[in-house]
């Protein structure tokens, strides 16, 4: 193959011109040219699996009604004004954060 490539980049450069055998000169080449070494490529850690703590669609929609229905929601807010959010540059709203702190007991409860 770096045959080729070599033979490919010389016919554009014009100098394959007054070659009458490509098939002779790429047998030529072929103890000439050095084969084209890959690097070995460092993967990063592989990240973990999502899938055990995976929640159904069900299960999601049914903790989204639960929140959406909840009228004293003080305890998750109190909780979210606890999290010291001083060193961030972009600091969650306390409503997310809320939601956030409901999402993960709800999880937590029902085995997610």
């Amino acid at each position: 193959m770096a045959a080729v490539e070599t033979m490919v980049r010389r016919k554009k450069a014009g100098k394959l011109d007054n070659v009458k055998s490509p098939l002779a000169y790429l047998a030529s080449l072929a103890g000439k040219v050095t084969p084209i070494v890959t690097s070995s490529v460092q993967l990063p850690p592989a990240l973990p699996s999502v899938t055990e703590t995976r929640m159904s669609h069900a299960d999601m929609a049914r903790i989204d009604a639960v929140w959406d229905t909840m009228t004293d929601k003080t305890q998750y807010k109190e909780k979210a004004l606890a999290k010291d959010q001083t060193g961030k540059k972009y600091p969650v709203p306390v409503e997310l954060l809320a939601r956030q702190i409901f999402n993960s007991e709800m999880m937590n409860q029902h085995g997610g």
